[in-house]
């Protein structure tokens, strides 16, 4: 169920630049009418479905987001991310967005991309470096999964999440972890035994401990960090 919006979190938004510009410094009536600000989605909502007319993007500025390629899982989005971009070169979505947890987004209207960068003097380069942005962040997630042992792979992409949650200011080593231990394997390419083994060993080894779905770095660079 969508909830009316009551707070925003500007600092941690993908949006953060254009808005800045836009509309705050100096107010673009065209660009404050396209974007929504502090849209809430309940945890298990769907966001838009895989097929869909493309309509928005969305920045991530609490909670996460899952995102499904049929009826799989292949990755998450987090605070400072911005999703639905799929949708922009067919104007169709390729991806299914549902809240991982209560979360808060902005969004912003496709359609009116061209028109805005007409009548704005950098919002072609800014939707440029929030593009880049996105593909650097997809990046990431890649290099984590190349890395061949499962021990390693699992902390690499636990260590990325809580980065990302401390990045909105969220948490200091802790975090809520936003999926099933089920689907966490899918995310990383391994089985569910070979995650859990994973698992196992970093907390043997006293690197992560977990209570429940909380999860705890025990790592003096990413606390310091």
């Amino acid at each position: 169920m969508l909830v009316e919006p009551k707070t925003y979190f500007c600092d941690y938004c993908g949006f953060a630049e254009m808005c800045q510009a836009y509309y705050y410094e100096e107010p673009v009536s065209m660009f404050m009418k396209s974007l929504k600000r502090g849209i809430k989605y309940r945890k298990g909502d769907v966001i838009v479905t895989e097929g869909e007319h493309a309509e928005y993007i969305y920045a991530i500025t609490r909670g996460a987001v899952k995102v499904y390629v049929g009826d799989e899982i292949c990755g998450l989005g987090f605070p400072g991310e911005v999703v639905g971009v799929d949708g922009i070169k067919n104007n169709q979505y390729t991806s299914t967005l549902v809240a991982a947890m209560d979360v808060q987004l902005c969004q912003f209207s496709i359609k009116d991309f061209y028109s805005i960068s007409q009548v704005t003097l950098d919002f072609t380069n800014m939707i440029t470096r929030l593009l880049s942005n996105v593909v650097i962040d997809k990046q990431e997630v890649i290099s984590i999964l190349l890395i061949e042992e499962s021990t390693r792979r699992a902390l690499s992409y636990l260590r990325m999440m809580l980065q990302k949650y401390k990045r909105s200011g969220v948490g200091y080593n802790s975090f809520l972890l936003p999926v099933t231990r089920k689907e966490l394997a899918k995310m990383l390419g391994l089985s569910a035994s070979t995650l859990n083994r994973a698992l196992a060993i970093l907390i043997q080894n006293r690197l992560i401990s977990i209570d429940k779905r909380i999860v705890t770095i025990h790592d003096r660079e990413i606390a310091t960090d």
